[in-house]
């Protein structure tokens, strides 16, 4: 129900509603001063009016579509409520949500896996851009495994480990991205990362390829 009072302009003491319940409601705020836009509106009013005509205005009567509305609205309440039939495609996010959830149960149980240490979220790694050459997703994937001929072809040539010119460690990926002095000013041209979890998550995969390029790494991996 509406809940808006009209003031007579003729006659002050007479108050129209459209709500039949909403006068004692209106008597109870001027009694105990309770303050409202309405009261504030009339009690100016009661001081030169010492009696007030409530007349309510049945805004439902005669309109055929509240009169339907009405009578649905009733049939509602009293009517059995049938089941609905589920899609099954409503299901599919809380399968693949599930399914998602036990997945990174299974890889979180690896923590020593190297893979772990640069992708700790499976849907940590983003499909590689539609233009990107082959040679630019060779060298970004074998980033992303810490794999390439420069740090493991002593796997295939049955030589000792490669080890960094510069400091003198074994050479990885790893250190190559985030720990090798020999590049740190102009590793900081192109991310400030210092973990291969956010250099691969946070840092765009061209600015790793520019960073490669520039230390004359690219074509070696």
């Amino acid at each position: 129900m509406c809940l808006t009072v009209f003031l007579h302009n003729l006659c002050p003491s007479l108050l129209w509603s459209t709500s039949f319940v909403w006068h004692p409601h209106f008597i109870h705020c001027i009694k105990t001063n309770r303050k409202s836009y309405l009261t504030s509106q009339i009690q100016p009013l009661a001081i030169c009016c010492n009696y007030w005509h409530f007349c309510w205005i049945p805004s439902h009567t005669g309109i055929k579509g509240n009169s339907c509305a009405d009578q649905e609205a009733k049939l509602a309440v009293t009517s059995t409520v049938k089941p609905l039939p589920i899609p099954a495609s409503d299901f599919k996010p809380y399968i693949i949500q599930y399914i998602s959830l036990e997945w990174q149960k299974l890889w979180n149980s690896f923590p020593n896996n190297k893979l772990h240490q640069s992708h700790p979220t499976i849907n940590s790694i983003s499909p590689l851009p539609s233009s990107f050459s082959r040679k630019d997703q060779t060298v970004t994937n074998r980033l992303m495994i810490g794999h390439s001929r420069l740090t493991h072809l002593h796997l295939i040539t049955k030589e000792s480990p490669p080890l960094c010119s510069s400091c003198s460690c074994l050479l990885s990926i790893e250190h190559i991205l985030c720990h090798c002095q020999a590049y740190q000013s102009i590793r900081r041209k192109y991310f400030s990362y210092t973990s291969l979890s956010d250099i691969f998550s946070k840092t765009p995969k061209k600015q790793l390829l520019k960073f490669l390029t520039e230390i004359d790494i690219y074509n070696k991996l």
